[in-house]
C-alpha cells in the first residue's frame, strides 16, 4: 500500500516564499550598502547563503542578526558614498565627536529606514521559519542546490576586501608619515624674500562658481569683488576631491611619475619654508582626535601649531572667527626673518547652516527646498567677511612695522550639489568638475588689483606654486608662478577634469534675514 505523502498546508507555503522575500531584499540592500549595483546573481548568492543560516535560532542570533545590524548601521554610509576608499578611512581615523555627529545627522531618512529594513527583515525572515518549522538544512536537495549556487556565482561582494586594501592604504600611508616627516630631503634651499608675512588661508569645501567674484550672481563676495589688492585666478584644480587626499598633495611636493600620485612628506611646505629661513606657524580650525593624518602631520611641523578644535583647546564647532586673535597675537611677536601663517578654517563644509549662525545676517531663499543651498552662498559671504577683517589686521600691523604682507586664499576641494526628498543640498562627490574646480586668491601689500587671470592651475604642483610666491627655491623644486596667467602643462589633472559631469550653479532667489 503506497504511503499518502501529506503536503504543505497554504499557509505554510506562504510563509515560505515570504521567508525568501525578505531575505531576497535583506541581501539586495545589503548589497547596496556595500556599495555595490547588485545583479541578480550576487542577489541570489547571498539571499541563498542567509536562507540556511536564517532558519537556524543558534546560527541567526549569534551571526546572522548581529551581521544584519551592523550593516545596517553601516548602510546610510554605503548608500550616499558608496564602497569604502582610503578618502573614508583616514576621515574615520581623524573625525572628532562634533563631527561625527555632524557627519551622521546629514543622511537622509529614507537611507536610514532603508538601513533599519536589513536587521527587521531578517528578523520577520526568523520568526516565519520559526513559526512553520521550516528547516532548509535538512532537505539535501535544497543543500545540494544551495551549494552549486555558490559555488558557481562564489563571493556576491568584495565589499570585505575592499575594505582591508582601504585600511592597509591608510596604514602604509602613515608607516611613510612616520619615517618622512621627521626627515627633510629639501635640498641647498634658498630664499629672496625681504622680511614679510605670508598668510596662506586653506579654506574648505568652496567650489569656485558660487562666488560672485567668479560669476555667480549673487554678490556673496563684496569685499574680494571690490579690493583693490585681489588678484584672483580662475582655473586652479584641486588634487583630490576630500581634505586629506587633496592638501597631502597640494602641500608637498608629490611624486606624479606613477599612476597613483604619491606625496612626498619629506618634501613638504612647512620644511620648506623654515630651511629657507621662516618662522613657521599653523593655527587650525579644523578637528582634530589625536590621531594624525597627513595634514595634521605637516602642520605638526610647524614652529608654533594650534588646533582650535583639539589639543589645548575644548571648542567644537568654532567659527572661523576665533582664528583673528590668534593672528594678532603672532603678530604682535617682533620678528626679522619672513613668516609663514597658514590658516586651515572650516570655511563651507558639510551642513553650511551650521557655519553662519555667528553672522548678523544670511541670505534665506524664497522656497524652502533651497535653505541648505542659501547657507552654503551665505557660508562663502562669510568666508568673504573673514577675509576682509584679517586683511585689515595685516594692514594695521604693516602701518605700525613697514612689514609688508601678501595673503592666499584657496579650497582644498569643491563640492556637488545633490537633491534628497525634494531638498536641495552640498554633498562631497568625485563626479563632477564643481568637485575640483576651486577659487585663488591673492591679497597683496605691494601689488596692485584688481587683476583677473584665466589659466589652468594644477594642485599636484601647488607646492611649486607657493614656493614662488614666498621667493623661495630649491635644487629640484621648478620655478612656478601660480599668478603668471599661463596653463600647467602636461598635467594629469586636466585629463581627469575632461572626464567629470557638469554641475552648474543654480541661480536662488535670494534675500537677506537678520540672525535673531
Amino acid at each position: 500500500m503506497m504511503r499518502k505523502v501529506k503536503l504543505p498546508s497554504a499557509r505554510t507555503i506562504l510563509s515560505i516564499i515570504l521567508y525568501f522575500v525578505f531575505l531576497w531584499y535583506a541581501s539586495k540592500f545589503s548589497l547596496q550598502a556595500f556599495g555595490e549595483r547588485p545583479q541578480l546573481v550576487q542577489i541570489l548568492s547571498l539571499c541563498v547563503f542567509s536562507s540556511i543560516f536564517c532558519a537556524s535560532p543558534k546560527t541567526f542570533w549569534c551571526f546572522i542578526f548581529p551581521v544584519a545590524v551592523m550593516v545596517g548601521v553601516y548602510a546610510p554610509i554605503g548608500f550616499e558614498y558608496g564602497k569604502p576608499s582610503y578618502q573614508f578611512v583616514v576621515s574615520l581615523f581623524a573625525t572628532t565627536v562634533s563631527e561625527a555627529s555632524e557627519f551622521l545627522s546629514q543622511f537622509s531618512i529614507r537611507y536610514v529606514l532603508k538601513g533599519i529594513s536589513i536587521p527587521a527583515l531578517a528578523f520577520f525572515a526568523h520568526l516565519l521559519s520559526k513559526k512553520v518549522s521550516f528547516r532548509p538544512w535538512r532537505n539535501k536537495v535544497y543543500v545540494l542546490v544551495s551549494v552549486s549556487i555558490l559555488i558557481c556565482f562564489g563571493r556576491p561582494t568584495p565589499f570585505l576586501d575592499t575594505l582591508k586594501m582601504a585600511f592597509m592604504q591608510v596604514e602604509e600611508e602613515n608607516e611613510e608619515l612616520k619615517k618622512l616627516m621627521n626627515k627633510n630631503a629639501w635640498e641647498a634651499v634658498r630664499t629672496k624674500s625681504p622680511p614679510k608675512d605670508y598668510l596662506l588661508v586653506i579654506g574648505e569645501s568652496v567650489r569656485q562658481d558660487y562666488l560672485h567674484l567668479y560669476g555667480y550672481p549673487v554678490d556673496n563676495t563684496p569685499f574680494l569683488s571690490n579690493s583693490k589688492q585681489v588678484t584672483a585666478v580662475d582655473g586652479l584644480v584641486s588634487a583630490a576631491h576630500f581634505t586629506a587626499g587633496s592638501l597631502r598633495l597640494m602641500l608637498t611636493d608629490p611624486d606624479v611619475t606613477e599612476k597613483e600620485w604619491k606625496a612626498r612628506y619629506d618634501h613638504n611646505l612647512i620644511s620648506l619654508a623654515k630651511d629657507a629661513g621662516f618662522r613657521t606657524v599653523w593655527f587650525s580650525n579644523q578637528g582634530y582626535s589625536g590621531i594624525d593624518t597627513p595634514v595634521t602631520a605637516i602642520a605638526k611641523n610647524a614652529d608654533k601649531t594650534i588646533f582650535v578644535t583639539g589639543g589645548g583647546y575644548t571648542a567644537s564647532n568654532a567659527s572661523d572667527f576665533v582664528l583673528l586673535p590668534m593672528v594678532q597675537s603672532e603678530l604682535s611677536k617682533d620678528v626679522s626673518e619672513p613668516r609663514l601663517v597658514v590658516l586651515h578654517t572650516i570655511g563651507s563644509h558639510n551642513r553650511a547652516c551650521k557655519r553662519v549662525t555667528d553672522m548678523p545676517y544670511v541670505y534665506v531663499a524664497s522656497d524652502n527646498s533651497y535653505k541648505n543651498l542659501a547657507c552654503y552662498v551665505s557660508s562663502i559671504r562669510k568666508t568673504d567677511q573673514f577675509l576682509e577683517k584679517l586683511t585689515d589686521i595685516l594692514a594695521k600691523h604693516s602701518q605700525r612695522t613697514g612689514r609688508p604682507y601678501s595673503i592666499i586664499w584657496f579650497s582644498d576641494h569643491g563640492q556637488t550639489q545633490i537633491e534628497e526628498s525634494g531638498k536641495y543640498m552640498m554633498q562631497h562627490g568625485d563626479k563632477t568638475r564643481s568637485n575640483f574646480e576651486v577659487p585663488l586668491v591673492r591679497i597683496d601689500s605691494e601689488i596692485p588689483g584688481p587683476i583677473r587671470i584665466k589659466s589652468f592651475k594644477s594642485g599636484l604642483r601647488f607646492t611649486c606654486g607657493l614656493a614662488g610666491w614666498m621667493k623661495i627655491e630649491a635644487d629640484g623644486l621648478p620655478n612656478c608662478n601660480l599668478f603668471d596667467g599661463k596653463d600647467d602643462h602636461g598635467s594629469q589633472l586636466k585629463e581627469l577634469l575632461e572626464r567629470k559631469e557638469d554641475d552648474p550653479p543654480i541661480n536662488l532667489n535670494l534675500a537677506w534675514k537678520r540672525v535673531e
